[in-house]
């Protein structure tokens, strides 16, 4: 068996992520024929194509797709190691990867991180803002090492370690008629025009759910695949819009938008989890990071009573 090249390796693992080999030259600070040359010895190697060449870039072929793949989850587990090394001196290094999802990202998560770096100021936070189906695909492929989402189809691989349920709330902005409403129907909602998370979000697919089994339609002026984007829309009073109270919580808190209960409503509640790989150990630096999320938790669900 031949042994690759760990520089033709690199090279087209940066080619790959860039789809340039022109980026990938700025990024590795070596000539783009440099690149080529090691990719096309790599190719030769494999005995395939691994990119088709483009004028706009390069595109991973089928077995370029797979190759990249792999890399993926060596650079991976490599990161891995070196934060189990880390483990050893107690702490004081490593890295912590963390999917959640976008309402938890303006004040809960911080504030976990926050804590977590008064006490160990040498671990790293990468967190990345996740649907529901991309952070439990993360959490069952080992990318991750926690994730904060929606309830997921059960899978083997992920383990629920804390859960809580939210009802969602109609959020307006305070100069709106229903801002002054402690509790709002749904057919009264829909009178009203609607910003809404498009279908990938599952607390979407949970209303349209909801909608059809009473024969309604939501009347909608914005649909969008950012939660930011609605609170926008929203302050300014084009439009109202159902969500879990957490993914307003801070805007509420700062004034700039109304929180109000969905009265005879039951059905719209969202399970929020806290999950990890089932089979997967975690390092020190995961673990510590896990202890003070589940701790803080109970924090998430702040959402007005009806």
């Amino acid at each position: 068996m031949q042994h690759l090249d760990l520089t033709a390796l690199r090279y087209f693992s940066v080619a790959a992520a860039t789809g340039s080999i022109r980026l990938a030259s700025a990024r590795l600070h070596v000539t783009p024929s440099a690149i080529s040359r090691q990719i096309a010895k790599l190719e030769h190697r494999l005995g395939t194509v691994l990119f088709e060449r483009r004028p706009t870039g390069v595109v991973l072929t089928a077995s370029g797709q797979l190759l990249a793949a792999e890399m993926e989850a060596i650079y991976g587990n490599l990161s891995r190691v070196q934060t189990l090394i880390g483990d050893l001196e107690g702490l004081r290094r490593g890295e912590v990867v963390i999917h959640c999802l976008e309402g938890a990202i303006d004040t809960w998560l911080p504030a976990v991180i926050a804590r977590y770096h008064a006490q160990h100021p040498g671990i790293e936070f990468n967190v990345v803002v996740s649907s529901t189906d991309r952070a439990a695909e993360a959490v069952a492929a080992g990318r991750c090492d926690v994730a904060l989402m929606f309830k997921a189809p059960p899978r083997r691989e992920i383990e629920v370690i804390a859960s809580g349920v939210e009802p969602l709330v109609a959020v307006v902005s305070p100069t709106h008629a229903l801002a002054r409403r402690r509790s709002i129907s749904v057919a009264e909602l829909l009178r009203h025009k609607l910003a809404m998370p498009d279908a990938s979000y599952s607390l979407r697919q949970l209303f349209d759910r909801y909608l059809k089994q009473a024969g309604a339609e939501a009347p909608c002026l914005l649909t969008a695949n950012s939660i930011a984007m609605i609170r926008s829309i929203v302050r300014r009073g084009a439009a109202v819009s159902v969500l879990p109270h957490l993914s307003a919580q801070y805007d509420c808190q700062l004034g700039l938008l109304k929180a109000v209960a969905i009265s005879r409503a039951g059905a719209l509640r969202a399970e929020v989890q806290l999950c990890v790989r089932r089979d997967r150990p975690l390092t020190a630096a995961a673990r510590r990071a896990v202890q003070l999320m589940t701790e803080a938790f109970d924090g998430l669900f702040t959402a007005p009573a009806s």
